[in-house]
């Protein structure tokens, strides 16, 4: 009898696995490993606002749409980057993604170990995750290194710090983005941008900021801005700055350059201020034929003023200074060269 029991026993032991894992992992390439996707979603009623935030040691991508329902759901994949295949259980069983209600809409914690298990240059643990939000609603992300893909309708999106790709498109409210390293373009908005980067670009195109200053600061990376409408305020230290389709509006509109040249097509002036200012290159503008506007023109000893293309009387006439008036003179346009560099400024083509 008590070999018996001891034989039942001996069989239970030698049976266990040698390993428990709570998720199933699919090989993609040699060194990367995938979970299948993963659901989860709740409801927010009328409430507005999500919170995404990630722990620091994990990177990935979020994309995030919208549709006219008042779910937040979440589909999304847990990897791990690595070539030893227990390894890569472990990881995906260290990081979660977590959907929580709040007090006023939803939050999505991307979940890891701190200090995590993998190093930043070799093996790794991330997320790849889609978020289907509810139309209009606004968005806060605390998520450093991710790429972030976001489409509305939204009513605003707010990324603290980052340095991955950001690329957000139709908000009707303000998006506020600092970042640095990689690009951000942002697309179709209503409402004011503040964005701050360095050592990338920034685009922007169909922006219309007419309840405040939008705000486009780069340290080492080029600056374009395609379509905008409002009150606008540009600074770029080490990089072209080009701006299309320039509808100027509010008190003082600033644009300052440093190393490279400004380009600047302003279709429009309402009673606006304009100040441009670059220390060693061009800058060149371009304005409507019948523009009503004051024009107050200073160059470095070595610099060159040319105007061209449209009617205008001279009222100030120096070697370094011009000040020209066109049609009532209502709006103030002064650009200035500290250094070597020329000022060019020429009506468009065609009364455009």
């Amino acid at each position: 009898m008590r070999f018996f029991s001891l034989f039942i026993i001996v069989f239970i032991l030698v049976s266990v696995p040698t390993f428990v894992t709570g998720q199933e992992i699919f090989k993609e390439a040699n060194d990367r490993f995938t979970t299948a996707t993963l659901t989860d979603k709740i409801d927010i009623g009328s409430k507005k606002h999500l919170l995404i935030r990630s722990a620091a040691s994990m990177h990935g991508y979020i994309s995030i749409t919208t549709d006219n329902s008042s779910e937040v759901r979440i589909e999304y994949k847990k990897k791990a980057k690595t070539t030893i295949r227990s390894r890569a259980f472990d990881y995906v069983d260290l990081i979660d993604a977590t959907l929580e209600r709040a007090p006023d809409g939803a939050r999505l914690e991307l979940k890891a170990p701190n200090p995590a298990p993998w190093s930043e240059n070799d093996d790794a643990g991330f997320i790849e995750i889609e978020v289907i939000v509810p139309e209009h609603i606004t968005i806060d992300i605390d998520a450093e290194a991710y790429d972030v893909d976001a489409t509305g309708p939204l009513s605003g999106i707010r990324i603290e710090k980052s340095y991955g790709r950001i690329d957000i498109s139709d908000v009707d409210g303000p998006v506020e983005v600092s970042t640095s390293n990689r690009r951000v373009s942002v697309e179709k908005v209503t409402g004011t941008v503040d964005i701050t980067t360095e050592n990338s670009s920034i685009e922007a195109r169909d922006i219309k900021s007419m309840g405040g200053t939008s705000h486009f600061e780069n340290e080492s990376g080029d600056i374009l801005i395609d379509g905008f409408i409002g009150n606008l305020n540009v600074r770029n230290s080490f990089g072209r700055i080009e701006i299309e389709r320039f509808e100027a509006h509010g008190e003082t509109n600033l644009i300052r350059g440093s190393s490279e040249p400004i380009t600047i097509e302003l279709l429009n002036v309402d009673d606006v201020q304009l100040a441009v200012s670059n220390h060693y290159e061009d800058i060149d503008i371009s304005v409507p034929n019948k523009i009503e506007a004051s024009f107050s023109l200073s160059i470095e000893e070595d610099g060159k003023i040319e105007v061209m293309n449209f009617p205008f009387t001279a009222d100030l006439v120096r070697k370094d200074r011009l000040n020209l008036t066109a049609g009532d003179g209502s709006s103030l346009i002064r650009a200035s060269v500290r250094g070597k560099g020329n000022i060019y400024l020429r009506g468009l083509d065609n009364g455009e």
